[in-house]
């Protein structure tokens, strides 16, 4: 067994349990050790046994670097099996027979236990009475029951380029899954690298993880109402390299269910530099 650590900073520490101890000037043995470092402290531990492997995570207290360096390190492996053990009031163990399984159920607990960069991602319900007649998405919005069910999906991508200018994605879910289909080549948040290869990774991986668990979080939630939503959203995204950028849009989000129980979704948006949902926020709060 290889026991590595990823700690607080997202450092790896490839067997380095031995120096660990030094700088904390622990007695503790290797698993005590491990695992105090896990739930008081943050870091990940994997106990790696060939083709298989157990992570250990806290969810409420893992930081983003912590998190994303997990990812990295995973992205890079294959396991046959993957025991994840999260620590909440105790142990709540699972066995997962795929690496992106277990990444999928990883990012859900993250998700679920934290709020990723609290006050960079807005959005705001709007109605649909007050898209013009004129918007592309208010078109979208009419002809989509039609397009769903009647045009090939290379058909629709080359209506989508047209109505939206490309800004719309197609996402599917399998068993709460949500993996990119297809994705236009409107967005200004994505360089050409990355959307080279967007296709069959899941929503949540993207450049700024945070806002890639945000967004699938929305698309979550309007295939459990069934029914399209209207969103104005105002975030601001942190780019690789680049920084941070502040991105509005209106979003449409648009379910389809597919054949023996399956779903996906049509996610469409247009840039509005109008809206300004941090300025509500600001006077709310006054």
């Amino acid at each position: 067994m290889t026991l590595v650590l990823i700690d607080d900073k997202g450092d790896v520490w490839p067997g380095g349990l031995a120096r660990l101890r030094q700088n904390f000037g622990s007695p503790y043995a290797t698993n005590e050790l491990s695992d105090y470092l896990v739930r008081n402290l943050g870091f990940v531990a994997i106990n790696v046994y060939g083709k298989s492997c157990e992570i250990r995570t806290r969810p409420s207290i893992v930081s983003e670097s912590t998190f994303d360096a997990l990812v990295d390190w995973l992205a890079e492996r294959h396991f046959e099996r993957i025991v994840t053990s999260s620590f909440d009031q105790d142990w709540k163990i699972e066995l997962h027979a795929a690496s992106d399984i277990a990444l999928q159920r990883l990012i859900q607990l993250v998700s679920l236990n934290q709020i990723a960069r609290p006050g960079d991602f807005v959005s705001k319900a709007i109605d649909f009475v007050s898209l013009p007649q004129t918007s592309p998405l208010r078109s979208l919005l009419n002809y989509w029951p039609e397009l769903a069910r009647n045009v090939h999906r290379d058909g629709l991508r080359s209506i989508l380029q047209q109505v939206v200018k490309g800004r719309f994605v197609l996402v599917n879910n399998n068993e709460n899954r949500l993996v990119i289909e297809d994705m236009g080549d409107g967005f200004l948040s994505y360089d050409a690298a990355w959307m080279s290869r967007a296709n069959g990774i899941p929503v949540e991986e993207q450049p700024d993880r945070p806002y890639g668990r945000w967004v699938a979080s929305a698309y979550r939630q309007t295939l459990r109402q069934g029914i399209p939503s209207l969103s104005d959203v105002d975030a601001i995204i942190t780019r690789p390299k680049e920084g941070r950028s502040r991105r509005r849009y209106k979003r449409l989000i648009l379910p389809c269910t597919a054949g023996q129980g399956g779903s996906w979704l049509l996610a469409g948006s247009i840039i509005d530099d109008t809206i300004d949902l941090r300025v509500e926020a600001l006077q709310k709060s006054v």
